[in-house]
């Protein structure tokens, strides 16, 4: 069984339904004969009840009310007959001519609504059976005079007796317009007046029944054409919802998600009100309200983006050249495409240090990938402030990048010296910080299941990607440049500066002689690991993080667990991985977490001190005088970090990053908790007041810890 579609028979006639203009208000006609010929049908089914009028009580309403009729005035043949009155003939007459067209009416009731059975002349079915049973009720009057009351004019019933309820209830059941309702019984009671004044004697009462009637028509036409007019303004402000999927037929331009998503939505509202039926054929609707969720569901949790279109989907119709120039022209590379990639290979990290010649590093370098808390400062030592290039080069060899690839040693190691010498000497965003970043990122991949999936091109994009993900970041925000009116800015329409500054750089640096990376691989893998590059350093905006955290929440509703076979899933996975490395420092053990915030404090309050020195307002957490450290750390790891883990986690179920990453998280900010209040207790006392509580305060954290707290050495420093 399907769902009842009453503009079938407009659809199989290839028509096309525009947006509905009433034509006067008077008449409430549109202006378009097949829009006022749909809304016709529409006021006469189940879709009604979309716009406010539930058409199948109207009907039940009316047919009751016909029954009813019926039985009273068949009553009073059979009570005529009983008492010796009226003649059988005549009984039979009257009892099987109301009776038949009582059944006839109820008959095609039921088969068009109960059955669904769709006519476009159901309208006229309906009326023609109204008139005929309203006529034969008028009939009354000769029959009721000449053959069973001709000695007793007061027995009996007066034919206006069983108009009024019929006009009463024929609103919306019968009739779809207010015109067509005036009309029809405005003959009938024309066809009234004129039996009755030649049956009945008594003219005044005839004339006087006759305005009652007229009276009540036109109360009863003003009550629906009200509401006919509410209707029809209803129809037009949810035609949208309404119309069927005929009228979009026509336009066989790619269609978003979005789209999609809408129309299923709009689809399920208007099949709601038909779920409501307490009959056991409403399951059909539940299941198609059933099919579109859930296709709106599959649609929010698999798709990278609802704006984006799906060519595959195009009309049948469509053009193969402009399904490749709009693939061209307005899609990206898609990932689909490169089917010469194979998962990635580890090498042993013995092997990776006989190419480096550098044995003192293995005991450094083997726990890249094993252990989350790598001493990323000790390597920076060691190697004479070259962490990036040394674990650049690490990760080329032991993924097999250089081999899989076709990448000469001198051009990676080239380009990565190259980009770390592009890092600026700030606080916090060196290329300590890039390397430490690429440390994490490695650990997340490597200790959990997305290293079963992750291919060797993805791996090489990570790796570009987490070392120049802030190659020249100058020292401040993205807030700082557009407010400033930086260069910056200027260059890149303030919208996510510096991330796009990075990603430019970090390929202009590529160009170098010898220094193209990516110079040896096929053009179309070329092209998609340049745009997994830029994606993952975008990614790393704080301004887009509620937008990727939302979107992966929003695909783990619809299923517990991620299709990490699928490259489009992958590469929200990895702009995940991306920013939880990016963030990763406030995870890391309280020793590595108080050096990483001493330099992030520090650089903050470095852009809070020109942005006094500029007049500008000064960014949250940036003026030295004020910031609350211990509370900025807490927030930050409340309301940004811990949440991009859980949710990173949930993906991949990881114990690892749950015991190394998740519970650290956890530690870290209840130990910033625990000196929020302290310290804003003492800002209301007086300074030798202050420095009294604050040394008890360090002594209390001191005893609780068994050791100094390193969250009061950061404070202190």
């Amino acid at each position: 069984m399907k769902v009842m579609d009453i503009s079938s028979a407009v659809r199989q006639k290839g028509q096309t339904l525009e947006e509905p203009v009433l034509q006067s208000k008077y008449s409430l006609q549109f202006h378009n004969s097949k829009q006022e010929k749909y809304f016709r049908q529409v006021m006469l089914s189940d879709i009604a009840t979309s716009i406010g009028l539930d058409h199948r009580e109207s009907m039940i309403t009316y047919i009751v009310t016909l029954i009813f009729v019926c039985l009273l005035y068949n009553s009073a043949y059979l009570s005529a007959y009983f008492e010796g009155k009226s003649y059988l003939r005549t009984l039979l007459f009257q009892t099987l001519l109301l009776s038949s067209v009582t059944l006839a009416t109820s008959i095609i009731h039921y088969f068009f609504f109960m059955k669904e059975i769709k006519s476009d002349k159901k309208s006229w079915y309906l009326i023609a059976l109204y008139f005929v049973f309203s006529e034969i009720v008028i009939f009354n009057n000769v029959f009721v005079k000449d053959e069973i009351f001709a000695d007793q004019s007061e027995y009996g019933f007066a034919c206006v007796l069983g108009l009024l309820p019929m006009i009463y209830s024929s609103k919306f059941a019968v009739f779809s317009t207010f015109l067509m309702y005036i009309a029809i019984n405005f003959i009938i009671s024309i066809t009234f007046l004129a039996v009755s004044l030649q049956s009945d004697t008594n003219i005044q009462k005839t004339l006087i029944e006759f305005f009652f009637l007229i009276s009540i028509l036109a109360i009863e036409s003003r009550t629906f054409y009200t509401k006919e007019y509410h209707l029809r303004n209803k129809f037009i402000a949810m035609n949208a919802a309404l119309t069927p999927e005929s009228r979009l037929n026509h336009d066989v331009s790619p269609k978003t998600d979005l789209e999609q998503i809408s129309r299923a939505v709009k689809e399920s509202i208007q099949l709601l009100p038909l779920a409501k039926r307490k009959e056991s054929k409403n399951s059909v609707y539940l299941e198609k309200i059933f099919d579109n969720l859930s296709k709106v569901i599959n649609m929010l949790g698999n798709r990278n983006s609802i704006y984006s279109v799906d060519l595959e989907g195009l009309d049948k119709d469509f053009d193969d050249e402009d399904k490749i120039f709009l693939e061209q022209t307005c899609l990206g590379p898609r990932r689909s495409q490169v089917q010469a990639s194979t998962k990635y290979m580890v090498r042993k990290t013995i092997e990776v240090l006989k190419n480096y010649d550098i044995q003192e590093l293995a005991g450094v370098l083997k726990r890249i990938g094993k252990e989350w808390n790598f001493d990323i400062f000790f390597l920076k030592d060691v190697t004479k402030n070259k962490p990036l290039a040394t674990v650049g080069a690490f990760c080329m060899q032991k993924f097999h990048l250089d081999t899989s690839f076709s990448i000469h040693l001198t051009a990676y190691q080239g380009f990565f010296v190259d980009l770390e010498d592009n890092y600026k000497p700030n606080p916090y965003h060196n290329s300590t910080h890039s390397a430490e970043v690429l440390c994490s990122y490695v650990f997340l991949i490597q200790q959990s299941v997305f290293t079963n999936y992750i291919q060797d091109y993805e791996i090489l994009a990570s790796v570009i990607a987490m070392l120049g993900h802030d190659v020249a970041h100058p020292g401040v925000t993205n807030r700082f440049l557009v407010n400033s009116k930086n260069s910056l800015a200027i260059t890149y329409n303030d919208s996510s500066v510096l991330e796009m500054m990075h990603s430019a750089t970090t390929f202009q640096l590529m160009q170098k002689d010898n220094q193209d990376i990516l110079v040896n691989l096929p053009r179309d893998m070329g092209i998609l690991v340049r745009a997994l590059i830029i994606e993952m350093i975008l990614a790393t905006d704080m301004a887009k993080h509620f937008d990727l955290i939302g979107k992966l929440k929003a695909k783990m509703i619809n299923s517990s667990s991620i299709t990490l076979t699928s490259a489009d899933q992958r590469i929200e996975i990895m702009k995940i991985i991306t920013k939880a490395s990016d963030v990763g420092h406030a995870a890391k053990s309280q020793d590595l977490h108080q050096k990483w915030t001493n330099l992030v404090c520090e650089e903050f309050f470095t852009q809070g001190d020109m942005e006094k020195a500029q007049g500008l307002p000064i960014s949250m957490y940036c003026d030295r005088e004020k910031t609350d450290i211990a509370k900025s750390q807490s927030g930050f790891i409340k309301n940004i970090v811990l949440p991009i883990y859980e949710t990173l986690n949930q993906c991949l179920n990881s114990q690892e990053i749950k015991e190394k990453c998740i519970n650290q998280l956890e530690q870290n900010m209840k130990s910033w908790e625990s000196l929020i209040l302290p310290k804003r207790v003492h800002s209301l006392m007086e300074p030798e007041e202050s420095h009294t509580l604050k040394n008890r305060t360090e002594t209390t954290v001191a005893g609780r810890t068994g050791r100094s707290s390193w969250a009061t050495i950061v404070l202190n420093n």
